[in-house]
């Protein structure tokens, strides 16, 4: 069987430097087609509006596919 898409989504993971819980923001819905160096840009420019105390430290992409048995 053909894998079905289900969803793909990017959370950005941002550091505190003042020692508080780390920041996550989620971003869903991004399309199948979403390259991984387009969500990296899109990322790159989110960051860039981060404020000093809480800069863009790292992205997690994550895929879904299902699998029909």
């Amino acid at each position: 069987m053909q894998p079905t898409f289900e969803e793909k989504k990017v959370q950005l993971v941002y550091d505190n430097l003042a020692g508080e819980k780390i920041q996550k923001q989620a971003i869903s819905q991004l399309t199948e087609e979403a390259s991984h160096e387009d969500i990296v840009s899109f990322a790159k420019i989110i960051g860039g509006l981060a404020t000093a105390e809480e800069p863009l430290n790292h992205i997690l992409i994550v895929e879904s596919t299902r699998h029909t048995l």
